[in-house]
Formats: structure tokens, sequence, C-alpha cells
């Protein structure tokens, strides 16, 4: 058998993901950070609640700032003669982030304190509360305030407080959060660092508290987010439509609980179910509709090539018909797509994916990647949409493309078909006890 794919190509469907760039932050006064928040910071979440806790797991160390001490407000020498100072924040040679304190004197910032030093390192959950006053002094932007979804990629910039709130634990403020133009995808890598279990993500919050005292209560074990690394082979899909819930109490409006996508036999030995919100399956699939962010999940979780960044939530799994789980997929493309090769070849375009899947039929079937001819729908590249994710549902997505369809070989049902996005990389500016019974699925 002949590959009449073009050589150059063989090597875009090894790429994992399609990398981006959030833009310089050498001048933003402190570190710079790409965090994941637990829930959805609004106007009208600050207005329905006095004090807001959002939490927000480190992914990735971006920048260090420029934020030193001492600083005198009233000080306008320039040049060789303003006094020296020293940086407050550091990037460490072990990946984390360095910070120190310094005495408060007035509002003047006094010498920084050489022996009190503390490291934030990825996979480290923290709790912050805000207030509405956090809106008017511009920590979510200067003008009107952007909604900022639950699970979003955000830029988040933190400097250390002084010696005395470190003393009790506090060590650390949120100088500004805005939403960053990438998602997971483009930090996939950075899984590895995350806890594998909850059991795992206490027990770091544990050390991280007592390694940097100066932050101990703001770092969080109850619900800390965690990697689970890979998903279950087996696990599978049941899409659970939003509903109105009773108000907490009388005189309240009624609530709404948002739909959402469950996983059932989603962990390895867990019996609870990962919920993942709707709008997370369908950004983290390309997805344009909810059937086919599921079919695609389905495929990439029997070929064990989807990870899920898990938090938990106990509040929300004494609710009726909700998970304590909740959770982010990430498909590894590089490894979904890595069966294009001579070897995998069963037909001419055609390759094996899995000998035998059951998961999708009655009887188990062969589960194969069927590829076609590169097209082009015109679009020039700056135009076209800036996906981290190379897997797209349509040409409108990505712009170039290369059909793929997920195909069982027995009975020829096609599970997903799309394309891989062969544009150029683009650069970026800145629950329940029972368990449901599976559903075969038909060929779109």
């Amino acid at each position: 058998m002949s590959c009449t794919i073009k050589p150059e190509h063989l090597d875009a469907f090894t790429v994992r993901t399609r990398m981006g760039y959030t833009g310089a932050t050498n001048k933003n006064q402190g570190a710079t950070f790409l965090m994941l928040n637990d829930r959805a910071i609004t106007e009208a979440a600050f207005k329905a609640n006095d004090v807001l806790v959002v939490r927000f797991a480190v992914v990735a160390m971006h920048a260090a700032g420029r934020i030193s001490a001492p600083f005198k407000y009233n000080d306008q020498r320039k040049g060789p003669a303003r006094p020296p100072t020293k940086p407050l924040t550091a990037l460490s040679a072990d990946g984390g982030m360095d910070f120190w304190t310094y005495q408060r004197k007035g509002q003047d910032k006094g010498d920084r304190m050489d022996d009190v030093k503390w490291t934030l390192y990825v996979g480290t959950t923290l709790k912050f509360f805000f207030r509405e006053e956090d809106i008017q002094k511009g920590t979510f932007g200067t003008g009107p305030m952007v909604d900022i979804p639950a699970f979003s990629l955000c830029e988040v910039q933190l400097v250390p407080k002084s010696s005395d709130p470190c003393t009790e634990g506090w060590g650390l403020n949120v100088r500004a959060v805005s939403v960053a133009p990438l998602s997971l995808y483009s930090y996939i890598s950075a899984f590895a660092k995350f806890p594998v279990s909850a059991e795992d993500a206490k027990l770091r919050a544990l050390q991280a508290a007592d390694a940097g005292k100066e932050m101990h209560r703001q770092v969080d074990g109850d619900s800390a987010f965690f990697a689970q690394v890979p998903v279950c082979t087996d696990a599978y899909t049941e899409y659970v439509a939003g509903k109105e819930l009773p108000p907490r109490k009388e005189g309240d409006p009624p609530r709404a609980q948002a739909a959402f996508v469950r996983v059932w036999n989603a962990i390895p030995g867990n019996p609870q179910c990962v919920d993942i919100p709707e709008t997370c399956a369908l950004k983290y699939t390309n997805a344009q509709s909810i059937e086919s962010a599921q079919r695609l999940l389905e495929v990439a979780f029997a070929a064990g090539c989807v990870s899920l960044l898990v938090t938990s939530d106990e509040f929300r799994g004494k609710a009726e018909d909700t998970s304590a789980l909740v959770g982010i997929p990430v498909i590894d493309t590089e490894k979904l797509l890595g069966v294009v090769c001579q070897e995998r070849m069963v037909g001419e375009d055609t390759f094996e994916v899995l000998h035998s899947a059951a998961q999708f039929s009655d009887a188990p079937q062969a589960l194969w990647l069927v590829v076609g001819a590169e097209e082009d729908n015109g679009v020039s590249s700056a135009e076209q949409p800036c996906n981290d994710l190379i897997l797209c549902e349509s040409l409108e997505q990505c712009g170039r493309g290369i059909p793929v369809a997920f195909v069982l070989g027995g009975d020829k049902t096609v599970l997903w078909r799309g394309y891989m996005n062969t544009s150029p990389v683009l650069m970026l500016c800145a629950g329940s006890a029972v368990c449901p019974k599976r559903r075969k699925w038909v060929s779109l």
C-alpha cells in the first residue's frame, strides 16, 4: 500500500497544539502567571456576594515583573542618584516563582527582608477574596468590567505583601486579572506538574503551606485542581441539560443550573463521575454542537488520548444530580493523530487507531482514521480564527485543513468528521449513583 498524503503533512499529524504567545509583560509591576479560575467573575456575582471567593490554579509562570524594594513614593531622584533596590519577585532555577517580603514604612516600601522568602509552583491552588471595590481599583480592567467565565485561562499579576500580612499567612495580593487569549492546549505540558489525584493535591497543598508559611492561609487543599492522566479508555459521556433550581432561601430569585457533559468511568478506581461544563466541552473540542463534542471526546477516550484537569467542589456534590468533581478535557492530538504512519496503514489514506473497539457498537470493530486531501476556503491568514486545538469541525474554523474522519471499520459508521488545521501557526497578541446505559452512535 502507498500513502497519498503529502510528505510535508506527515509531520503536521504529530503536532500536539498550535502554540501561542500572550504578549510581553516586562512592564507589569507584579509577577504574571497563567492561572485557571474555578468560578465566574462577573459584576452580578459581586452584587450577589459580599465577598467573592475565587480559587486559581497555577498553570504556568509567565514573567517575574519589576516590583522592588525599597521604594519611596516621594523620592524623585533618577539614575545613579536613586538608591539601589532589590526585586521582590524572581523566577527560580527549579521552575517556580520566588517572592520576598519587605518592611512597611507608611506609604513607602522599606528594605527587602532577604530572610523571608517563599516559592510558588505550577499545580498549586490559591484562594483569593474579592469585594466589589476591587472593580473600582481596576483589578479586572480599567474600563467596564468584562465577565470572566469559570474555568478560563487568565493572566494574573501577583505581588507580595509587607511583613505583617506575611506573618499571618496572607502574603500574596492580586494586582490584576484578565482573560488570556489561549486555552489549556497551549500549556498541555504543564499537566505533568499537577497532582495526579485529589489525595495527592491535598498532600501537596499541605507541603506548599508548610514550605511557604507566608501564604499558607491562601493555599487551598480542599478544592485543589489536579490532573488525571489518562482518562479510562472505557469512559463515556452523558449530556445533562440545564434546569432551574429553587431559591436558597425565601425571597431569593430562582437559580439556574448550567448544562454539562457528564463523564462516566473517567478516573481509574474512582466511582465518581466528572462533570464538564457545556461551555468547556464545546471550547475544548472546537465543536459547533454538543453531540459533536461528545463524539470527539468518546473517540479520544477510547484511544487513551484525553487528560482531565479536575477540581473538587463539595458543595456542588451535595446538590441533586451533580458530581463533586468538575473537569476540563484536553485532547492529546499528537497521540490521537500519530497513527498516520506506514506501520498503521490498513488502506489508502486509512489508518488503524484501535484494532478492537467495543465502545461504539454491539460488536467489537476496528476504529480507523480516514484522511483526505487538503482543502482551502480561501480565507487569508490574518482573517483566520486563532484556535490552539488543531482539530476543527468545519473548514471555516481553520481556513485550511486536511479532512479527517474516525470510522468503525466493520459497518463504516462515521463517529466524527472534521479537519486537521494546516494553516500557518498563528501567533496571538496578548453525582448520581446510577450509571446510565451507554448509547450506540449512528453514522453522521
